[in-house]
This record gives C-alpha cells, sequence and structure tokens, in this order.
C-alpha cells in the first residue's frame, strides 16, 4: 500500500522543461552581467577619481612652491625657451646676509618638477616637487608690468636689459619724469606722459627718475628679461615698484584604467630689488 502512494506521488510531481531552464539560465545571466557592469563601473570611476587627485595634487604642490619663492624673489630668471625651464629664482635678506637661489628643473626622463634650494656657496638640496608633469602643457614666462611709485623728487628706478632684447612702456599717471640710458637702451618719448624703451643687448639700462613729487604710473615689457630695481630713494618714504608677472601653466598627465590630465595656470608677482 504504501509503495502504491509514493508511486502515484511521484507520477504527480513534474520537473523543469527544457525551455524553462533556458529561461531561468538566461535570466540569471542577465543579472550576472548587470552586477559585473555595476562592479566595473564602480571601480572604473573609483579608479579615474583616485587619478584625478593624484594630478591635482601634483599641480596644485607645483603652483604651491614656484609662486611662495617667487613672491620671496628680488630676481626672477627663465631659460627663454619653450617651457621657460629652468626656472632662477633669487633674493637677499638684510637681516641675515644670505643670498638664496632656488633653481626649478623639468626632468623629461621621470616626468618631475624638481626643486633645488641654496644659501649662499652651499651645496645645495634637491626635492621633487611634482610628479606626472606634462613637459608639452607645462611652461613659465614673465610678462607685462607693474606700478610704479616714486614720492619724492629724484626717486628713481632702473630697467636692466638682459642677453635676450626687451622693450616695453612706461606711462606716467601723476608728476613727471626724466629718463636716461646707458649702453644700446634707448627711450623715445611719444607723448608727455608715455614713452617707448628698448634694451637690445646685455647691461643696457634704461633710468627712469621723478622730476616732482610724487610721481607714480605704469611700466611694462613684452619680454622675460628685463630686470628692474630701485636705484635712487631720497627719504625714508620708500619708492615702489612691483615686479612683472610670472605666469605658470602646469599639467599633470596619470595614466591607469584612463589617462586623467589636469591643468592649472598662475599668476605670481615677484618683489624687485
Amino acid at each position: 500500500m504504501m509503495f502504491h502512494r509514493l508511486k502515484k506521488i511521484n507520477k504527480n510531481q513534474r520537473g523543469f522543461t527544457l525551455i524553462e531552464l533556458i529561461v531561468v539560465i538566461a535570466i540569471t545571466g542577465l543579472i550576472i552581467s548587470a552586477i559585473t557592469v555595476t562592479i566595473f563601473q564602480l571601480f572604473n570611476i573609483s579608479a579615474r577619481s583616485d587619478s584625478h587627485m593624484l594630478a591635482v595634487r601634483q599641480v596644485q604642490n607645483a603652483g604651491y612652491w614656484i609662486s611662495h619663492d617667487t613672491q620671496m624673489a628680488q630676481s626672477v630668471e627663465t631659460d627663454g625657451g619653450t617651457t621657460g625651464f629652468p626656472l632662477k629664482l633669487t633674493w637677499s635678506n638684510e637681516w641675515d646676509s644670505n643670498t638664496y637661489e632656488v633653481v626649478y628643473n623639468l626632468i623629461e626622463a621621470d616626468s618631475e618638477l624638481r626643486r633645488s634650494y641654496k644659501v649662499n656657496d652651499d651645496d645645495p638640496n634637491v626635492t621633487l616637487v611634482a610628479e606626472y608633469i606634462n613637459q608639452a602643457d607645462t611652461s613659465c614666462v614673465l610678462t607685462g608690468g607693474g606700478t610704479f611709485t616714486l614720492p619724492d623728487k629724484d626717486d628713481a628706478f632702473t630697467i636692466t636689459g638682459d642677453a635676450v632684447a626687451d622693450s616695453g612702456k612706461i606711462t606716467v599717471a601723476t608728476g613727471s619724469i626724466k629718463v636716461t640710458t646707458n649702453g644700446s637702451a634707448t627711450y623715445k618719448a611719444s607723448t608727455a606722459s608715455t614713452g617707448i624703451w628698448t634694451t637690445p643687448d646685455a647691461n643696457g639700462t634704461v633710468v627712469v627718475k621723478a622730476f616732482e613729487a610724487p610721481t607714480a604710473g605704469v611700466w611694462t615689457s613684452t619680454t622675460a628679461n628685463a630686470k628692474v630695481a630701485i636705484t635712487t630713494d631720497t627719504d625714508d618714504e620708500n619708492a615702489i615698484i612691483t615686479g612683472r608677472v610670472l605666469t605658470l601653466m602646469v599639467t599633470a598627465t596619470v595614466s591607469g584604467w584612463h589617462e586623467v590630465t589636469e591643468t592649472r595656470v598662475y599668476e605670481v608677482i615677484h618683489r624687485p630689488d
């Protein structure tokens, strides 16, 4: 009797048909594929985010250090080539009688930006500032000029030419100036308040002296190699000259699952002598 009942039960139980199995397998495959794609996308997004943050840190490091040193510098010299590197920054302090020199170099083989720092004639200390630097899209250039204020009569500043010819304009807002030149430098007053200066060769100088107090205006330069310094200050009220603008474009490219590029542009004014 018992065997007869079990036989009836087994006859009433049906298995999966082939079509049902195929449908189940297909649905399961779709679910697994969707989960796999989601996991891959999450991993991809995370990897891209990590690469992007790494690239951002590199360009921020480069901008921070070069901006910091440029604001300290009394003299800023660029190579004048395609990239402007090496970038040389120097300054001195009256309170410790030290001379400081910082040189930034792009190392093409390692895609690195390095900083060489030395005091007086000591051996330089070289540190890594940024990695993954894209050489083709990284450059620094000195442009423009700045304002000058000569508080008293006979206050003066000089523009000294370097090996590369430079030229620019002097515009006087208040007061008046007398301009003298040395070497190959020239100055041509086009109006009462504006004049054009040039320094074709190294060591040519343009001296801008106040005829009356106060005298103020703007000086500009069209290339990167002129140097400006206060040469005469007649009393305790200091003559003021802003430095030219150092424009730094730095690009970092990080390769991984996806290549990520970050570019930042910094504009920094240095303090002249």
